[in-house]
């Protein structure tokens, strides 16, 4: 049977998009998170944290935030992974739909929270805000979504990889990078391989976070196996050709490794 192996690449994700409080972002790949969740993503869609002054997470309506509500946006802090965002063309900047000067609001900011994960901007936010006379600073602590950049092959060969590509269109450049599409992406491997005669096939998959997290490159190694070899080939069943001619035509031949594809066509011959 093939096996696949997950690296230690240490990735701070949270494959859970926002819509209930107080849900933590899973940001480790023990079974039991992993199990967790696969069963709540449909159920789910994100973590929200608001994070006050006064250290009170959101869990209803803080009165904290209710003493700022009205009060005039005086300033808007992006930090991604802890680095400030200073390019107001930012894509996560321009994502935000709050102005400096418009009145703070908690549905505004559930909104800009919103609109972050809906563009596949983030996989986990938290909100501060402060008092900054004559108004409010808004502070966004974002863990950035990545988006798949690089994706390479070690111990498959270059046809291989070709295909290994076009099999993999998921891991197209620029899509959203999540673990759930990482490991689709390395059973496929190991099927494909177990199509070209590799049963004992393995693949560890690896991922490189660069761009201050926002960029995900992978690297899939891959050990094949030794090939399976065809022992016998033999015709059955009520044949009206001659079976030696019949089997000397087929591309199958005793001895040869065994090839999924080239089995097929045999079959349609």
């Amino acid at each position: 049977m093939g096996r696949i192996e997950r690296s230690a690449a240490q990735l701070a994700l949270a494959g859970i998009p926002p819509r209930l409080l107080d849900v933590p972002a899973a940001r480790t790949r023990t079974p039991f998170l992993s199990r967790l969740r696969a069963f709540c993503a449909p159920l789910l869609s994100g973590v929200l944290a608001l994070l006050l002054p006064s250290l009170l997470r959101a869990q209803g309506e803080p009165m904290a935030l209710a003493s700022l509500q009205g009060k005039p946006i005086a300033r808007i802090e992006l930090l991604v992974n802890e680095k400030p965002v200073a390019d107001p063309q930012d894509e996560l900047m321009r994502a935000l739909p709050l102005r400096v000067g418009d009145p703070l609001r908690l549905a505004d900011v559930r909104r800009a929270i919103l609109a972050l994960y809906e563009a596949a901007l983030a996989s986990n936010v938290i909100v501060e805000a402060e008092e900054m006379p004559p108004g409010v600073r808004l502070r966004f602590r974002i863990s950035p979504q990545p988006r798949i950049g690089r994706v390479s092959f070690q111990g498959a060969d270059p046809e291989l990889q070709s295909r290994l590509l076009l099999r993999l269109g998921e891991l197209a450049p620029g899509a959203r990078f999540t673990e759930a599409l990482l490991a689709r992406a390395a059973e496929e491997i190991v099927e494909f391989y177990h199509g070209l005669g590799f049963f004992d096939c393995e693949v560890a998959p690896e991922v490189t976070l660069a761009d201050e997290g926002r960029t995900a490159h992978l690297l899939f190694r891959i050990v094949p196996g030794p090939p399976a070899r065809l022992a016998e080939v033999r015709i059955t069943g009520d044949v009206k050709l001659d079976r030696k001619e019949l089997l000397a035509h087929l591309g199958s031949k005793p001895g040869a490794p065994f090839d999924a594809l080239r089995l097929q066509n045999d079959l349609q011959q």
